[in-house]
C-alpha cells in the first residue's frame, strides 16, 4: 500500500464502531494467503471446508471454473417478469463474495460455529453472545426465541439468509437465485415461525388493483440515514399500477399491491406503506426509514 493510506487517520478505534465494507474481506482474505503461503480457496478447503464436510461449498477463483450444480441467477423485472443477471466475475471480490455453497452446508456450517467446534469457548461467546449480552452478530427475537440473523446479498443475482437459535441449536437457511434482498429472510423467518410455533404462518395476502394510484405519482426523498443517503424513489403509473422507475427508463420495479393498503417492494421484497396528510401523500415508509415527498 501507498505510504499516504497507511498514514490516513482512524476513522474511528478498532471495535468501537461497525461500518460496512467488502475491502476489510477483500484484504483478510490476501493476509490469509500471505501468512499460508496457499491461495484463499486451497486454505478453505484445506482448514474449513473439508474438516466440516462443506462439500458444495467452494470459492470462484475463475468465472471459467465449472461449478457442479451452480443455479442461474435472475433479475427481478417490472411486476412479474425476470431476467438473467448481468454478468459478474466472482473472483475479483475474492474474501467478501467469492464463496458458494447450498443451502443445506450452510445450516451446517452455522451449527458447527454455534456447538463451539469452531472457535474456542470464548471466540464463540464473542461472536454469538447471549441472552444477557449482544455478541458481534446482530439477534432479533423470532416467535419468542433469541435468533442470530445471517444475510447476504450480493446485488447481482443471488441471496442468502440463515437464522441460528442458540438455545434449541437450531439452524435454517434459505438461498435464492434472484438479486432480491428480501425473499430468503421472508422465508427464513417464516419458516423458522412454523417449526417453532407449530402452526402454518399465513402468505402475504395481495390485492387486485390500486385504488387511485395518481395520488402516489412523484418523486420521494430519503433522509441521511438511509442505506444510500438521500437516495430518491420516482413512483410513476403505468396501467393503473405503481412501479419505481429505475436508472434506464425502459425498466421498471413494481410496487405490489397489499390487502391492508400497503405495497410489496419487488426490488427488495420489503413493505413500502405511505403516510398522509388531510388526504394528501406526503410520505412514504420503506422498513424504517422515511422518504418525504417532493414538491
Amino acid at each position: 500500500r501507498r505510504s499516504s493510506d497507511l498514514d490516513r487517520p482512524l476513522l474511528n478505534a478498532p471495535g468501537a464502531q461497525h461500518r460496512y465494507s467488502d475491502y476489510n474481506y477483500t484484504l483478510l482474505a490476501r493476509i490469509i494467503e500471505i501468512a499460508s503461503g496457499k491461495a484463499y480457496g486451497q486454505f478453505l478447503t484445506e482448514h474449513i471446508l473439508r474438516p466440516y464436510h462443506l462439500s458444495s461449498a467452494g470459492n470462484h477463483a475463475s468465472w471459467a471454473q465449472i461449478v457442479a450444480n451452480r443455479a442461474t441467477g435472475y433479475q427481478p423485472v417490472g411486476m412479474n417478469d425476470f431476467e438473467n443477471a448481468r454478468y459478474f466475475d466472482y473472483s475479483i471480490a475474492t474474501g467478501a463474495a467469492s464463496l458458494y455453497m447450498s443451502a443445506e452446508d450452510l445450516a451446517q456450517w452455522i451449527m458447527a460455529i454455534g456447538s463451539g467446534s469452531v472457535l474456542s469457548p470464548a471466540s464463540t461467546y464473542e461472536l454469538l453472545g447471549n441472552s444477557g449480552h449482544e455478541g458481534l452478530l446482530p439477534s432479533r427475537n423470532v416467535a419468542g426465541h433469541r435468533a442470530i440473523a445471517l444475510n447476504g446479498w450480493d446485488n447481482i443475482g443471488f441471496a442468502a439468509d440463515a437464522l441460528y437459535f442458540p438455545d434449541s441449536h437450531l439452524a435454517i437457511a434459505v438461498t435464492t437465485n434472484q438479486n432480491d434482498s428480501g425473499i430468503a429472510p421472508y422465508l427464513t423467518e417464516a419458516i423458522a415461525r412454523s417449526a417453532l410455533t407449530k402452526k402454518q404462518v399465513e402468505p402475504p395476502q395481495f390485492s387486485e388493483k390500486v385504488t387511485d394510484p395518481q395520488r402516489y405519482l412523484g418523486k420521494y426523498r430519503f433522509g441521511p440515514d438511509f442505506y444510500v443517503p438521500g437516495q430518491e424513489l420516482e413512483i410513476i403509473v403505468r396501467n393503473d399500477e405503481l412501479f419505481d422507475l429505475q436508472k434506464d427508463p425502459e425498466r421498471l420495479m413494481g410496487l405490489i399491491p397489499m390487502s391492508d393498503g400497503s405495497f410489496m417492494y419487488r426490488s427488495h421484497w420489503a413493505r413500502i406503506t405511505f403516510q398522509t396528510d388531510n388526504g394528501r401523500v406526503v410520505a412514504l415508509m420503506f422498513d424504517d426509514f422515511k422518504a418525504t415527498k417532493l414538491p
